[in-house]
């Protein structure tokens, strides 16, 4: 399971936990930020079971949830051609073995990561982020330092779009239980129900609903004609990002995540004042349209 970020990986960890735990894994392996070296002994511990022809019955699921470099897109040059060679051995000594992952409507995706990562560190309404980080992380590239982040190049697009092709199940995050249903039969799931993060079911029913007819449409529409509960959850977040930047009255990481300054990215200083009063003057709209200027190349591979 290739975990990238905020697209509700933690969600489909907890329901591989849940099936370990009712005894249906042998093991559930978490190659983390700090531990890449743990698909390495996963994979060798994998190798030498199919040359001794020792493996049997062996149940395992391994999430990568790896950091991301400034430039190599190391998910790309070096994780994928490993899982692609242990599939194809796995699958020709009888073994069943299933890459899967998730994708995420660029512009939630986004707002997501902002509020998880960066929040006062530079508020919503001053901004900008690493062009197309949600195809940035599937690379195995960072959104961090994102002053300093090169955008995305026509060969990293093609990486990509190619690199989903070699998975056998990529969902998307907006409809996330049918991933979740297609997943069991795929896979042999068979409890698959899940905490949801939403408790009032009506809203978020119709939340959900709204939001998959947003995902079928492209940011430049979006931002032509926006719908009003996208305006509407825009401006929450810019109201939170607001609330939490005057409540904490923290310097700005400008240098670090960058911060959008009278027309200009500055990135010089990770202690930059707040500005509450330049904040206020910030519209949905505008963080809007912002937002919709860095997801050229996450709308292509979210789309395609």
């Amino acid at each position: 399971f290739h975990h990238v970020e905020k697209t509700a990986g933690t969600t489909l960890r907890a329901l591989f936990q849940r099936h370990a735990q009712l005894g249906l894994f042998d093991l559930i392996s978490f190659v983390g930020r700090q531990n890449r070296l743990q698909l390495q002994l996963v994979l060798q511990r994998l190798h030498s079971l199919l040359r001794s022809g020792t493996l049997q019955g062996l149940r395992l699921a391994v999430e990568l949830h790896v950091a991301g470099d400034l430039t190599f897109p190391y998910t790309l040059y070096y994780t994928m051609p490993d899982l692609v060679l242990i599939r194809e051995q796995l699958r020709a000594a009888g073994c069943r073995c299933n890459l899967v992952s998730l994708l995420r409507m660029p512009l939630l995706q986004s707002l997501s990561w902002h509020s998880h990562f960066v929040t006062t560190k530079s508020p919503l309404c001053v901004w900008p982020p690493a062009p197309d980080c949600g195809t940035r992380m599937a690379l195995g590239l960072t959104c961090h330092d994102a002053p300093r982040v090169p955008p995305l190049s026509e060969e990293h697009a093609a990486g990509a779009e190619g690199m989903w092709r070699l998975f056998d199940l990529v969902g998307v995050t907006e409809m996330f239980d049918e991933f979740v249903l297609l997943l069991g039969d795929l896979v042999g799931l068979p409890h698959l129900a899940y905490r949801a993060q939403l408790v009032d079911r009506v809203t978020a029913t119709a939340t959900a609903q709204r939001r998959r007819r947003w995902s079928a449409q492209r940011c430049v529409k979006l931002v032509a004609r926006p719908p009003h509960d996208l305006l509407q959850l825009v401006g929450r977040k810019l109201n939170t990002s607001r609330e939490q930047a005057g409540r904490q009255r923290r310097r700005m990481e400008c240098s670090t995540y960058g911060c959008l300054l009278r027309g200009a990215v500055v990135s010089s200083s990770n202690s930059v004042p707040y500005d509450h009063a330049a904040c206020e003057a910030v519209s949905a709209m505008q963080v809007l349209e912002r937002l919709c200027g860095r997801v050229s190349v996450d709308e292509r591979v979210y789309l395609a």
